[in-house]
């Protein structure tokens, strides 16, 4: 067993919630391009009430998800990397968090839930807009394609370390017209690495 600390209910408190979409459209919010989720659990149910927001214009969703059940009738992973590829967004980097079996003993003063070995429990989880797919798709069109958002999403994966997903989104944008080829040039210059890592990855190594 993992649940070494149970947690005592002690009391409950009901508050009324809104779903993300109602939120968006009485507040006259159109768009977002990122969205942050940590709801203990419900984040499935966060991510169907803002379908429609989400579906129209993030780029990127960072979000707690959990492969072991820790609160009551919670979805795991599974659903919820389900719903996000059917809303067209793949994971991309995943964070996550183990813990040791409670009977385990070591010579470690720490607790079991401090190990950082172990079964996999929860994690962060970040997820894209398959942006790649779409402008590879034979439905693509580029009169209904905003550029400004091919260029958010490869801003978006630059902060995360993703580079190379940013120069695969310039260098396909390009192919389908979007960008020209002086452009991506230069974007590609300021992506790349100015000195090589231990993988002597260079310029090159991006085209």
């Amino acid at each position: 067993s993992l649940d070494d600390n149970p947690i005592e209910v002690v009391d409950t408190v009901d508050c009324l919630t809104i779903d993300l979409d109602t939120f968006a459209r009485e507040n006259g919010i159109d768009y977002v391009d990122f969205i942050k989720i940590d709801v203990e659990g419900a984040e499935l149910a966060v991510l169907e009430g803002g379908e429609q927001l989400i579906t129209k214009s993030a780029c990127g969703v960072l979000l707690e998800v959990y492969f072991q059940a820790f609160h009551e009738s919670q979805p795991l992973f599974s659903e919820i990397d389900a719903l996000a590829r059917r809303l067209g967004f793949v994971v991309f980097q995943l964070d996550s968090f183990s813990l040791r079996r409670k009977d385990w003993q070591d010579s470690s003063p720490l607790p079991a839930y401090e190990f950082e070995e172990g079964q996999v429990y929860s994690g962060d989880a970040l997820y894209f807009r398959d942006i790649v797919a779409e402008l590879r798709s034979d439905r693509f069109s580029i009169e209904r394609y905003a550029l400004v958002k091919v260029l958010k999403l490869a801003s978006l994966a630059e902060l995360f370390n993703l580079q190379d997903v940013s120069v695969e989104l310039l260098l396909n944008a390009q192919a389908v017209g979007m960008l020209s080829e002086g452009d991506v040039g230069k974007m590609v210059d300021l992506l790349t690495p100015q000195q090589t890592d231990v993988f002597k990855l260079t310029k090159a190594g991006y085209r």
